[in-house]
C-alpha cells in the first residue's frame, strides 16, 4: 500500500491522517479476523476495533500512537492502556521493524509492536477478559478518560 507522506512547515514529515487508519486496520487484521472484532473508524486518526463486550480504541498522533480500552458497561469512560500494554511487550515483539526515523516509519512501527505485543502478551485483553484492569488500576500508569464520541452505539459497528 503506498503511504501519503505531507511535509510539516518544519520540514518534519507527518503520516497523512486517513492513510494512518488505513495503516491501522492494515495491521491489525489478524487481530480483527482472529478475535473476531469489528473495525469503526471514529476518525481521521482514530480506529475503533469492537468486541462483543469492548472496544480497543488506537489514536494516531503526530509520532506515535496511543491505546485506549473501555467495557461496553463502562462507556464513554475509557482506560489509557498504552503504556501499561508496552511494558509487556519485549524484543520479540520488536523483532524486524522498518528502519528509519520519520513519522510514518514510527507510527508504522509502533503499530505492529503494539499489534504483536497484544497478541503475545494480552491475549486474555483480546479474548474479552477484565482480570486485568484491577492490576492496571493500581499500576504507576492508570488513567481515564472521558471519549464521548465512543458511546454504546460503536457496539453497532460493522467491518
Amino acid at each position: 500500500m503506498m503511504q501519503k507522506v505531507i511535509q510539516g512547515s518544519t520540514g518534519r514529515e507527518y503520516m497523512h491522517k486517513e492513510c494512518a487508519v488505513e495503516t491501522t486496520i492494515d495491521i491489525f487484521e489478524d487481530i480483527v479476523e482472529t478475535y473476531n472484532l469489528k473495525t469503526k473508524i471514529i476518525s481521521e486518526n482514530e480506529v475503533a476495533f469492537v468486541s462483543s463486550n469492548y472496544v480497543l480504541v488506537i489514536f494516531i498522533e503526530h509520532f506515535g500512537i496511543s491505546i485506549s480500552y473501555s467495557t461496553k458497561e463502562e462507556l464513554p469512560d475509557m482506560y489509557y492502556c498504552d503504556d501499561f500494554f508496552a511494558e509487556a511487550y519485549d524484543d520479540e515483539d520488536r523483532k524486524g521493524l522498518e528502519a528509519g526515523e520519520d513519522a510514518k516509519t514510527r507510527i508504522r512501527n509502533e503499530l505492529i509492536v503494539a499489534s504483536r505485543g497484544l497478541v503475545s502478551k494480552w491475549e486474555n485483553v483480546l479474548k474479552g477478559d477484565t482480570t486485568w484492569i484491577e492490576d492496571f488500576k493500581k499500576s504507576m500508569w492508570y488513567s481515564k478518560h472521558s471519549q464521548p464520541q465512543v458511546d454504546s452505539s460503536i457496539f453497532k459497528a460493522s467491518n
